[in-house]
């Protein structure tokens, strides 16, 4: 059993805060395959799509967490878009 410095230590407010980064990061990304599959391709919505994913492979996401970015981006989409659409937002993101 941990014990409550363990605890206190995991669950901290720099962790927190580094976890509600990473959570920002997949909503934006989620919000925008999904306008990408409603609206196609504009300007804005690319870059908000490069913007998030340069952040999945970024230096600091890798200090932020342990968790693939792949991971990540890959059920991002799956949620966002489902099957049918998800081989169409791969491509434009890969």
């Amino acid at each position: 059993m941990k014990s409550d410095d363990e605890s206190r230590d995991r669950d901290g407010p720099y962790e927190r805060l580094a976890a509600a980064i990473v959570y920002q990061a997949y909503r934006d990304l989620k919000k925008a395959a999904g306008r990408y599959i409603k609206y196609g391709d504009n300007e804005k919505n690319d870059k908000e799509i490069r913007q998030t994913l340069d952040f999945f492979d970024s230096d600091f996401y890798n200090v932020l967490t342990d968790i693939s970015p792949e991971a990540i981006i890959r059920r991002t989409i799956y949620e966002s878009t489902g099957r049918k659409r998800k081989n169409k937002v791969c491509k434009k993101i890969w």
